[in-house]
């Protein structure tokens, strides 16, 4: 982001203008003097930031200011007070900036387009070959022993049932993780309930890409389930561990003020598998609901 420094100095009808490429960075700033006319108004140091924020330009006429970019839309002579610039002395301020620089504005982080999920969606594998591919004969053990634990209730089958939208769904996981040998087998239990849901399984070290746009807390974590559209438009991410894990483990680290009373040891698992359905059921309302959808499909 470049910095516009503005200083009158009025004993010699100058102003000073210094042009930083970072916010801050007096020190390394390009100086360009012109002669400016003296006003009448005292006319305080004042600094402008450029570009793309017009929010921080409050000195400057809003029809300067381009409505896109934040840019100076127009060279004509610009009142600030104190001063007054003519073009030359407005372009040269410009190119000293480079406020067209992207290296030199504020980092952004352009939103993950659907063809990105729809490529990780692809190469991500289904449960068995999942495991075929990355796990050791002892983690597919443990994996499909959980599987074999977990059961649903006819009226969550029910619900399940009654899902109407596609909802591919990509789970980043590690074979060798604990968090995920106790819960990526709830999903294949929906899946088999649901035919609108398909689930797929990427390991956290194939894709460093999809593994950084699902970070928990700023880390590497696992398992993270995101949620995609029929049309492969990123809905909801969650995961790590569910509300109902969570408790279990403050209540176990943190002490008994931090106890709530709602899950016992002997059903964590069921209240694992509702905290997760009540995911999925979100996901797919957000989807039976979106205007967008419901245009698409005429319901």
């Amino acid at each position: 982001m470049g910095v516009v420094e503005l200083s009158v100095d009025r004993s010699h009808k100058s102003v000073s203008i210094n042009v930083g490429r970072k916010v801050g960075i007096a020190s390394e700033a390009v100086k360009a003097v012109c002669r400016a006319k003296k006003s009448k108004k005292e006319a305080p140091k004042t600094a402008f930031f450029l570009p793309g924020l017009p929010g921080f330009l409050p000195n400057f006429p809003r029809s300067a200011i381009h409505p896109r970019h934040g840019m100076l839309a127009t060279l004509s002579p610009l009142r600030v007070p104190g001063t007054r610039f003519s073009k030359n002395v407005l372009a040269r301020v410009l190119e000293a900036a480079a406020v067209s620089s992207p290296s030199d504005s504020l980092p952004t982080t352009a939103a993950p387009s659907p063809a990105l999920w729809q490529s990780a969606f692809e190469q991500a594998l289904p449960y068995d070959a999942f495991l075929e591919a990355h796990a050791t004969p002892d983690q597919r053990e443990r994996w499909n022993g959980f599987r074999a634990k977990v059961v649903l209730t006819d009226e969550q089958k029910e619900l399940l049932g009654s899902f109407t939208r596609r909802m591919p769904v990509v789970v980043l996981a590690g074979a060798w993780c604990g968090d995920c040998v106790n819960q990526c087998p709830i999903f294949e239990h929906f899946a088999a309930a649901c035919p609108h849901l398909e689930v797929r399984y990427l390991d956290r070290d194939v894709r460093e890409d999809v593994a950084t746009l699902l970070k928990v807390c700023g880390g590497n974590r696992v398992p993270v389930v995101q949620f995609l559209s029929e049309d492969y438009h990123p809905v909801l991410s969650y995961g790590d561990k569910t509300l109902a894990a969570y408790r279990s483990i403050a209540s176990s680290q943190l002490g008994q003020s931090c106890a709530t009373g709602l899950v016992h040891a002997d059903d964590s698992t069921a209240a694992v598998v509702a905290d997760w359905l009540r995911e999925f059921e979100r996901v797919q309302l957000i989807l039976r609901l979106s205007g967008r959808l419901r245009q698409l499909h005429g319901d």
